[in-house]
């Protein structure tokens, strides 16, 4: 039922470095733990750059950017870098705050068509540029009328007649202001304001202001049929080679559907770390989320306690791209991570990691969890030979164990339509942890899509009985029973 990620470390260390600069041994650092964590979480591809004071002073590309034609990935290799377009948004209304052609106080309402309704809390407030660029409006992941939950289908195409059709059905999750909640539906709303200010497509809005001027050639708001050549196939699982599909985020682009490049990316990092009047305000602190980070236009601004200065980050994660983006204004160095893989939590881990070495910490090496082992092991011989090499394994210490690496596995077998291999991953899976509401329910979940209610009806009893407060095991016991 639940499908969550695990990470863990090996207890080995890099040397500390007290400056916070990108000399030889700190590249030699970097490529180095780069290079053991590709090896080791097993990305289909990785890009990496690192810069300093308008220098890029490391680039490298791992990996492939199509498995299955063995094609490698190259500094070139186009990658869709999902939520970090949020940097370029705010970047441009930022641009606009300082030209004074739109204001944080500006009600979104304004720039939208008379008969699209925008909600109200319930003290009567309504939403401004401020509210939806800080996260802080209320609204929902996404539009009412897009429905999707992490691990569905991509987005294939949301049409702007959806969008408006979404906001005069939208209630908000808390008054104005109260709180902080990451919206990709508010800078979708964002984007559509930033359309109407400058009266021309949002695609073009980004190649005038930034990707031109930063000579970002192979970067786009929208994907160009000309990429297709140099495109990195996203996978959804990496080691049993499942591909998806490159998002078209459409009316709502504006929170996540950049392509680029990490040369490219790289050029927009240089800019970044210089010191223009709409880059400052866009990285000062709008909105305290918690005591060490806030929230700019468009990214985080971070002050984390061990650290002697503050960053500016934000990653992106769809499924099958990975993104991060961060950068010491104080120190003038930033780094880009690019990948075409699904290892949300790993990817963000690298990042997080990168960010220590350079700021002189030390960092440990983080070690794969047993999932990459039983997913690549079942590329070789099947889940007999996953199972055994889990069991076999186990006392070894290699790999981090735990019970959701057998839940995602489970569900990786289901959406490969191997429902009887799934069944004895839960299995398993109940077998070590008897005391999980979640394995029997997964269990139970497997054993419906085979086509067995019985077996299904028994395990979601038991699912109950550990978890009387389980919902989704209830209605499945009802419609089991035809109630």
């Amino acid at each position: 039922m639940i499908r969550r990620t695990t990470f863990a470390f090996l207890s080995w260390f890099f040397p500390t470095v007290l400056l916070a600069q990108v000399d030889a041994q700190k590249i030699r650092e970097i490529d180095l733990f780069v290079t053991q964590n590709f090896e080791l979480q097993n990305y289909p591809s990785l890009c990496i750059a690192v810069i300093e004071k308008g220098e890029v002073k490391y680039i490298k590309a791992f990996g492939y950017a199509d498995q299955k034609l063995k094609k490698k990935a190259t500094t070139q290799t186009i990658y869709q870098i999902g939520s970090v377009t949020k940097v370029f948004t705010g970047n441009i209304l930022s641009r606009l705050l300082v030209e004074n052609k739109i204001g944080l106080t500006s009600p979104v309402s304004t720039f939208f068509p008379g008969p699209v309704v925008f909600p109200k809390d319930s003290t009567g407030r309504g939403l401004t540029v401020f509210d939806v660029a800080t996260h802080t409006g209320g609204l929902p992941t996404y539009p009412p009328t897009l429905h999707r939950l992490n691990g569905d289908a991509p987005i294939l195409g949301f049409p702007k007649d959806s969008l408006l059709a979404g906001i005069s059905q939208t209630r908000l999750l808390f008054n104005i202001g109260r709180r902080w909640r990451y919206s990709n539906y508010g800078y979708g709303v964002l984007g559509n304001i930033i359309e109407a200010v400058e009266k021309k497509p949002l695609d073009d809005v980004f190649a005038s202001r930034l990707f031109r001027p930063l000579k970002m050639s192979s970067t786009s708001l929208l994907y160009r049929p000309e990429y297709k050549k140099r495109l990195a196939v996203p996978y959804l699982v990496d080691e049993l080679r499942i591909e998806n599909k490159p998002w078209n985020l459409e009316s709502i682009a504006a929170c996540g559907n950049v392509y680029s490049t990490i040369t490219d990316m790289s050029k927009a990092m240089i800019y970044f770390l210089g010191s223009s009047p709409e880059v400052k305000l866009q990285t000062t602190k709008q909105y305290q989320i918690v005591d060490t980070s806030s929230y700019g236009l468009g990214c985080f601004v971070n002050r984390p306690r061990s650290y002697e200065t503050y960053y500016i980050n934000h990653g992106g994660d769809l499924d099958g791209y990975g993104s991060w983006f961060t950068f010491f204004p104080e120190k003038e160095i930033g780094f880009v991570l690019l990948t075409n893989s699904k290892k949300g939590r790993e990817f963000s881990d690298l990042g997080y990691a990168l960010g220590d070495i350079i700021m002189g910490k030390n960092v440990t090496l983080p070690a794969p969890t047993v999932l990459s082992l039983m997913r690549k092991t079942y590329m070789e011989s099947g889940v007999e030979g996953s199972l055994g090499a889990y069991l076999k394994n186990k006392t070894i210490k290699t790999y981090s164990y735990d019970e959701n690496a057998l839940n995602l596995f489970g569900y990786d077998l289901l959406g490969l339509n191997k429902n009887k291999d799934a069944i004895k991953v839960f299995t398993l899976c109940t077998e070590e942890y008897p005391n999980s509401a979640n394995a029997f329910d997964s269990l139970a979940e497997a054993y419906y899509t085979d086509g067995d209610p019985k077996e299904s009806l028994k395990n979601y009893q038991r699912s109950i009985e550990l978890n009387p407060d389980n919902r989704n095991a209830a209605d499945w016991i009802k419609k089991i029973r035809g109630n």
